[in-house]
């Protein structure tokens, strides 16, 4: 029905690795959530960030992606409130003074829910993600598809 070959997928594959192994801002939290609070922390954060690119992806599905990228005061307003969210994050780090710090890597099943919500947030206000979800997930969907 569709023609999806071998080559098609490896070049998803490779190009999509590539984009998503470039840094940002959620590379950057999975990595402090990791370093503050340990591998559990870390995974947390990660499966945050993928459900807020889940979210990402059904905009892209309902066409409301295409509404941000086309309008500058929506891609404007996603791209502020995420930058006061990850400069929000940033002053409790320093106001934290390590209090928040895992020696022995235990973490509460409360403060996991909580990076998982943040990672669901940073993810969220990424507009690079719907950005990425208009302009380069297209080239590998066959037409009819």
């Amino acid at each position: 029905m569709f023609d999806y070959s071998f080559t098609h997928w490896a070049t998803f594959l490779t190009a999509a690795v590539l984009l998503n192994l470039s840094p940002g801002p959620d590379i950057a939290f999975i990595l402090g959530q990791t370093a503050k609070r340990g591998i559990q922390s870390g995974f947390f954060a990660m499966f945050g960030i993928w459900a807020g690119t889940f979210i990402h992806v059904i905009f892209a599905a309902l066409g409301l992606s295409a509404v941000l990228a086309t309008s500058a005061v929506a891609f404007s307003a996603v791209k502020w409130i995420g930058v006061v969210y990850l400069v929000w994050l940033g002053i409790q780090a320093f106001r934290s003074k390590g209090r928040n710090l895992s020696v022995n890597g235990e973490v509460s099943p409360k403060r996991l829910m909580k990076i998982f919500k943040q990672g669901v947030l940073v993810a969220g206000l990424n507009p690079k993600v719907a950005i990425f979800f208009l302009a380069f997930l297209p080239q590998f969907v066959e037409t009819g598809a």
